[in-house]
């Protein structure tokens, strides 16, 4: 039996992206929301889901990218085709600053 769960995932947003890039000196937060589909496809103990959620999670760990193309990029075609990507309906907020 296989299962998929669509969901957001939001972080701090102050990964260091564009190397040299000083943040230490702004104030509030950037933070970042990207969508993750996690799929139980061969789990069959929840050691083995738990584990396959995880590598779903670390792969995505470059999730602010998904946000620059969406909401920034000039290529309307890219931007339309994230825009109209089916939306998760529940966010989980990952562990780290603030």
């Amino acid at each position: 039996m296989s299962y998929a769960l669509l969901i957001d995932l939001e972080d701090h947003g102050r990964e260091e992206i564009l190397e040299g890039v000083d943040l230490s000196h702004t104030v509030g937060r950037f933070t970042t929301i990207f969508p993750v589909l996690l799929q139980l496809e061969h789990a069959t103990t929840p050691a083995e889901a738990l584990k396959s959620v995880k590598s779903s999670c670390v792969a995505s760990q470059a999730g602010y990218w998904y946000g620059m193309l969406r909401y920034l990029s000039q290529d309307m075609e890219v931007t339309e085709k994230l825009r109209t990507l089916p939306q998760a309906e529940v966010c989980f907020k990952l562990p780290g600053p603030g």
